[in-house]
């Protein structure tokens, strides 16, 4: 069975999105045990979150998240 996400070198998240700048709080990447899929974290403040994934290629996905 193949993996869906095997060309996925790593993705990021950025908790508080503003103004189109790009600073992620994390990054998952992948590893011997492959890629990282659930990452939990607790906050009491978060704003619009951008979460970027990035292949082997150099090509990158972005998807905004809780903007109002």
């Amino acid at each position: 069975k193949e993996d869906p996400l095997q060309f996925i070198a790593y993705w990021s998240i950025d908790y508080n999105h503003i103004n189109g700048i790009n600073k992620p709080d994390v990054y998952l990447c992948r590893g011997a045990k492959g890629l990282e899929l659930v990452h939990e974290t607790i906050g009491s403040s978060f704003g619009p979150m951008l979460i970027k994934a990035v292949d082997i290629f150099g090509n990158s996905a972005e998807l905004l998240v809780g903007t109002h």
